[in-house]
């Protein structure tokens, strides 16, 4: 007797979706950097605030600069981390869609 198999349709890769979310984190994550190092290169160049220049204060103004940073990127209006899943997506896509003659050199 013959097991009876039947493929059901997978309507979503778990696999391909696992990649995505993480593509997708490492945008946003890489975003965030960009603009907290964004934020101390400005800071730098800004008068001494009512903190002065303490240990404490330092330690403060980057921490306050990492959190905006991080509400910069969660909220996408800059649009870095979007245009990074984009251009990764699309070097993917071109990259399993490309042929590549296994032997260039023949004769």
């Amino acid at each position: 007797m013959e097991a009876i198999t039947t493929a059901a349709p997978a309507y979503w890769d778990s696999a391909s979706f696992g990649q995505k979310r993480s593509l997708q984190s490492a945008a946003k994550g890489f975003e965030s950097l960009f603009v907290h190092m964004m934020l101390s290169q400005a800071r730098k160049g800004m008068p001494e605030g009512f903190l002065g220049h303490s240990n404490a204060s330092r330690m403060f103004y980057d921490m306050f600069d990492m959190q905006i940073a991080q509400e910069i990127a969660a909220s996408g209006t800059l649009g870095l981390a979007s245009t990074i899943e984009s251009a990764v997506q699309a070097y993917s896509h071109a990259s399993v869609n490309a042929s590549v003659d296994p032997d260039p050199v023949k004769g």
